[in-house]
């Protein structure tokens, strides 16, 4: 069927500029829309207009909302993760990617464990997993190999997930908290040496 409406958030961004994620945050009743130019819309789903945030820079990576909705963290093309709360104030930077061998971070996947106390960051290869006031609590000590480019926590929270891909079969590796590898699994559905996940 036909839209109820429409909005065209890109008119408010850079000519060219493509977005790179859309989130809904119910705390605002807005859809939220990075562009990889670093422009930020928001789109008011109730007034149904679009207004410009604000813009990052160095662009943006990758963009993800706090599951309580107080942060929203985003990753610029230069490897630093920015924090805003929800009324637009800046609240943290930092250095989100970890990687001295890449001047420039072209896509990264965020991911928030459920409660909202920990975030994990995967880019270059790396995976980062972050506390609830951006301090860094663990770490890959190298890119992983084969790793994909999106990430995302167990509903539980008890381990995070992202795309391998072997010599002869794509797996999901799992990785603790502490980024430490905690099994995986064939994308196939063939025999498992995930464990007790």
């Amino acid at each position: 069927g036909e839209p109820l409406w429409s909005a065209d958030a890109s008119a408010d961004a850079a000519p060219g500029a493509t977005p790179v994620t859309a989130e809904f945050v119910s705390d605002l009743g807005v859809v939220c829309v990075a562009f990889d130019e670093g422009d930020i819309v928001t789109v008011d789903v109730m007034q149904r207009e679009c207004t410009h945030m604000g813009a990052l820079d160095t662009g943006i990576a990758a963009m993800s909302w706090s599951p309580t909705g107080e942060y929203g963290l985003f990753v610029t093309k230069a490897g630093t993760g920015v924090v805003m709360s929800a009324e637009w104030e800046p609240v943290a930077e930092f250095d989100a990617t970890g990687s001295a061998e890449h001047s420039e971070c072209s896509s990264a996947s965020i991911s928030w464990r459920g409660d909202g106390a920990y975030v994990a960051i995967l880019a270059h290869g790396m995976l980062r997993v972050f506390d609830d006031r951006f301090t860094l609590h663990a770490s890959t000590s190298a890119a992983v190999s084969g790793i994909g480019s999106v990430c995302a926590w167990q509903p539980t929270g008890a381990v995070i997930a992202a795309p391998r891909e072997l010599p002869h079969r794509d797996d999901i590796q799992l990785f603790e908290r502490n980024t430490l590898e905690h099994g995986s699994f064939p994308l196939d559905g063939s025999a498992s040496d995930a464990g007790g996940i």
